[in-house]
């Protein structure tokens, strides 16, 4: 849990980094384009699709944890209600 809200904290940074990166290097550049101003508008975008990125990669663990945890469950229940005396499914003798 504590690491999901490190991951989303991560992708909320990024994303501000990235549009801070594109609206300074604007502001700054008076006149024509510069190198700075190119790099900085690649490297805003760059960060701004890495936090998307670690956002919904994150969210993505999350249900493929959730849906591991409900198959642990399932086979758990089933191997309750096997009855007694009959051959579990996948041994063989």
């Amino acid at each position: 849990m504590f690491g999901a809200l490190l991951d989303y904290a991560a992708a909320i940074i990024c994303v501000a980094a990235g549009v801070y990166l594109l609206q300074y290097n604007a502001a700054v550049s008076v006149g024509g384009t510069s190198w700075f101003q190119i790099i900085g508008h690649g490297m805003g975008i760059y960060f701004i699709g890495k936090g998307i990125f670690v956002a919904r990669s994150t969210r993505l663990q999350a249900q493929a944890r959730d849906r591991l945890a409900q198959l642990v469950s399932l086979q758990t229940e089933e191997t309750r209600t096997v009855p007694s005396g009959q051959p579990e499914v996948g041994i063989v003798g």
